[in-house]
């Protein structure tokens, strides 16, 4: 029976299909209804948006937070990429716009009242500090939802007097504003070139995304059903590891294969990877701008890079044993930007093989094909590692050698659907 692709990339996880967040939802549900504001910190595209709609979703807030709590939140969503050309007023007015309707059948509360003033005076601090104070005396709590807050670094809004503000509504009249925010990097780093003097972000909370459990990548795979094998299984984890967009996305690249109803041989392997790897490119951008904020954690993600490159057969890259003992020595130096990749499921230690190896490995195909061990090499402090990543590396050429995209070298075995299976790659599992 024909069934259409259950696995979308493209949309913003709908509430109901969120999965894996479990532990950071219920931290975040508490945080609001405590009254304390939060900074979610996730790789590109990990579900950030997704968990503010699912936070905010009304079908969903008595559950979470109680009838009565829920009945006193105001929610305002507010996607940071919009806010490019605007100036503070425009913010406000923009943000506050749902407590604007709240209050529209109350025109003589004090409430409206001090709203009314803020839009009177362009919002200014002193009759939005009366305004948040009206709402704590009202008993109500405004949380505001800043999706992509990292974005502001390169805007106008960006600045001292902004952030200054945020901080201080955030932290006066016992939680009347909770700020959620999210970002791909932290905050202190993205803006550190601002010239953002103080610690305007320290009232936020860090939450950090790790990657998906097992359960739950097991979970969404399985909506493969009979269309995906084993081996199918193992491909996709392998490739994606725990992200959720790369998983939807690798999956939805490999059910499309099966649609067709055509053998799966060798090609079609290759040709999925190559597949994946082109629509996930844009992605994998964004997270190695994120790396070039900070030097060494650029250094420790590429060293990792590098040293599983080497490990896999046919790779046109050599490592001598100096070099990979340097290696070894950065990504054990630098152990707080090792944990951080190793949170974010961007980096994991193979028992197996004692050795640390990059996740989701479709990441090392970007770091191969944009030629990126040489353009860091201006980025790194060490010198002699500078002088290995410039001129010792050893890289041939495409037409030098046959393209090998990290499988063994073996004869393809029976598939269940008679088709040609995947070689397992050199490290399996986590």
């Amino acid at each position: 029976m024909w069934r259409s692709n259950p696995f979308d990339y493209v949309n913003t996880i709908a509430p109901s299909q969120l999965r894996g967040r479990d532990r950071v939802l219920h931290t975040l549900k508490r945080a609001i209804t405590d009254g304390q504001s939060t900074a979610i910190t996730g790789t590109s595209r990990s579900g950030k948006t997704s968990i503010l709609n699912y936070l905010c979703c009304e079908k969903l807030q008595h559950k979470l937070y109680g009838k009565e709590q829920a009945s006193r939140l105001i929610f305002s969503y507010v996607d940071a990429l919009g806010l490019e050309k605007y100036h503070q007023t425009q913010f406000w007015k923009a943000v506050l716009k749902q407590l604007q309707e709240k209050i529209a059948h109350e025109s003589d509360s004090a409430l409206s009242k001090a709203y009314q003033t803020c839009q009177t005076t362009n919002f200014c601090k002193r009759e939005l500090e009366k305004l948040f104070l009206q709402l704590k005396q009202a008993e109500w709590r405004f949380v505001l939802m800043l999706d992509g807050f990292d974005a502001l670094s390169g805007y106008p809004l960006g600045n001292q007097e902004f952030f200054s503000v945020l901080r201080q509504l955030a932290t006066q009249n016992q939680g009347a504003l909770v700020l959620i925010t999210t970002a791909n990097a932290y905050l202190h780093e993205v803006f550190s070139s601002n010239k953002i003097t103080g610690s305007p972000f320290n009232f936020l909370t860090e939450q950090t995304l790790h990657p998906l459990p097992e359960a739950d990548i097991e979970q969404l795979l399985r909506q493969g059903d009979k269309h995906f094998t084993e081996e199918d299984y193992r491909f996709i984890k392998n490739l994606a590891g725990g992200h959720p967009y790369l998983l939807q996305l690798a999956a939805s690249v490999w059910w499309q294969n099966y649609e067709g109803g055509d053998e799966i041989d060798i090609l079609s392997w290759q040709q999925a990877e190559r597949d994946i790897y082109n629509k996930a490119k844009e992605t994998l951008k964004t997270i190695w701008h994120v790396f070039t904020l900070r030097v060494d954690m650029l250094k420790t993600f590429t060293s990792v890079a590098l040293i599983h490159l080497a490990a896999l057969p046919g790779q046109p890259l050599t490592l001598t044993t100096s070099m990979r003992s340097q290696l070894i020595d950065n990504i054990n130096r630098l152990r707080s930007e090792r944990e951080y990749l190793e949170k974010s499921g961007l980096i994991v230690y193979d028992n197996t093989h004692e050795s640390w190896r990059v996740l989701p490995r479709v990441f090392l195909t970007f770091v191969k094909e944009e030629k990126l061990t040489r353009e860091v090499s201006g980025k790194l402090n060490d010198s002699s590692y500078e002088k290995w990543l410039t001129s010792q590396t050893t890289v041939q050429n495409e037409e030098q050698q046959p393209r090998n995209l990290g499988y063994e070298t073996k004869v393809p075995k029976p598939h269940r659907h008679g088709v040609v299976g995947p070689f397992p790659p050199p490290w399996e599992g986590r």
